[in-house]
């Protein structure tokens, strides 16, 4: 099958922009003949699509830990007040379930990930966002060391 015909293949949900007032991610929920993942796309056409299992990895990271390179001297909204925030949109398989949302902070918008059941939950930036699209999505294999998140935690 080629890349058209896969593309042919795919539904999109209302994609949401999350933005830090000069930069702007635009995130959805898409579902393949695979199942339904998390599509993260930035203003340098970067591209991931990520499934639950994946997202449920991300979740469990400590933001000023963050795995992946961050542009220098982009502001966190980890610590941020939420001002407002969208209705959770759940993404799941068989192994893993995450919820995400678009919260509005003090220092710009984020996207709020949890993992329900680990009970985990991280909130990503627009920098945070454009850093995962730029990866591959094998370099999320390494955040799966521990499928259940941190061992300090269990």
């Amino acid at each position: 099958m080629s890349d058209s015909d896969r593309e042919r293949h795919i539904e999109r949900d209302d994609p949401l922009e999350i933005t830090d007032g000069s930069r702007t991610v635009t995130v959805c929920r898409i579902h393949t003949p695979k199942g339904s993942r998390l599509e993260i796309d930035d203003e340098d056409g970067d591209r991931i699509r990520l499934d639950p299992l994946a997202l449920e990895s991300i979740a469990w990271q400590d933001p000023a830990d963050f795995p992946f390179e961050l542009p220098v001297g982009r502001e966190s909204v980890s610590d941020a007040d939420v001002v407002e925030s969208d209705k959770p949109v759940q993404i799941a398989n068989e192994f893993a379930q995450v919820t995400f949302t678009r919260v509005v902070t003090e220092n710009g918008d984020a996207l709020a990930l949890e993992s329900p059941k680990l009970g985990f939950s991280i909130r990503l930036s627009v920098a945070h966002l454009e850093s995962i699209a730029r990866q591959d999505v094998d370099e999320f294999s390494s955040l799966l060391e521990d499928p259940y998140g941190p061992e300090d935690e269990h």
